[in-house]
């Protein structure tokens, strides 16, 4: 006769399991993979006992918000930052699943992309000095890949001339690509980020008509008042992206967004008013 090893955990000792991780967690919601790597427990021995993971945390006594509630960015990042500050680099998407406390489709979605989480951190570490010491990990130049540790400086950079592919393979590092001419305002080339969107934006927002109020890494990035007519002013969010089209991409809600700043319209039948600097640019230029 067959005999087994080791019995099935009880519905108590699955019960005792969540609180201990939850505990370990800092009192926060886990998620279920999270919980069966620290626990050592099987996918099957919760479900023997509980239809949903939703109802084990809340038998356990687990009083966290839904998995599917809003959750706030700044818990979001600290809780990003607090993984960085761990490991001493940019978490990659692994790093963050081991530990994170959120799914990292959720940081993507709020974000609008794992790259854009460390963009949203740099400004976060600026306007808190607690996380002063993570600000040299986050320096927008040169961004680190796949969890590499920044270097302590930029290596030398080449005569100026054009590189081939095996030259910049051969530099590790992606250098800036510089977008063509421009005779306007303080950039001396046109933008090619959704960042130099941002700064072109700024400098032009004056002379457009608009005052920007608050500007924030979360959907939407700028809330701003632009006039409506000679003594009314309206209040519109505002979403930045390099192109029109990265919108969609990004799956940004139209509802969530009276206006996008791009530098190329390329989204003809965009649901939401666009404004394209790359236009408003040869406009001025013309009228000048």
């Amino acid at each position: 006769m067959k005999s087994h090893s080791s019995k099935a955990p009880s519905r108590e000792a699955v019960l005792d399991a969540i609180r201990s991780a939850v505990k370990a967690a800092g009192g926060g919601r886990i998620s279920l993979n999270r919980f069966l790597a620290t626990s050592g427990m099987k996918s099957k021995d919760v479900y023997r006992n509980f239809p949903l993971w939703e109802e084990a945390l809340k038998t356990a006594g687990c009083t966290a918000s839904p998995y599917n509630a809003p959750v706030d960015p700044d818990a979001l990042l600290a809780d990003w930052g607090t993984i960085a500050r761990d490991l001493k680099r940019l978490p990659t998407r692994k790093d963050y699943s081991k530990r994170g406390h959120y799914n990292t489709k959720t940081l993507e979605n709020r974000f609008g992309s794992w790259t854009k989480v460390t963009r949203a951190f740099r400004t976060f570490v600026h306007e808190r000095p607690e996380w002063a010491d993570l600000q040299e990990l986050v320096v927008e130049y040169p961004m680190p890949r796949r969890g590499r540790h920044l270097p302590e400086k930029p290596p030398g950079l080449p005569k100026s001339r054009w590189l081939t592919r095996r030259e910049r393979a051969r530099l590790k590092v992606n250098l800036p690509l510089l977008g063509v001419p421009l005779d306007f305002g303080v950039l001396r080339y046109a933008p090619t980020t959704e960042t130099g969107v941002v700064l072109l934006f700024g400098s032009m927002a004056e002379r457009l008509g608009y005052l920007i109020e608050t500007v924030h890494p979360s959907f939407p990035d700028c809330k701003a008042a632009r006039q409506a007519g000679p003594q009314m002013w309206e209040s519109i969010r505002i979403e930045f992206e390099f192109e029109s089209r990265n919108f969609r991409a990004h799956r940004h809600d139209p509802k969530g967004c009276d206006l996008i700043v791009c530098w190329e319209h390329n989204w003809p039948e965009c649901p939401v008013e666009v404004l394209a600097l790359k236009e408003e640019i040869k406009r001025l230029q013309t009228s000048n």
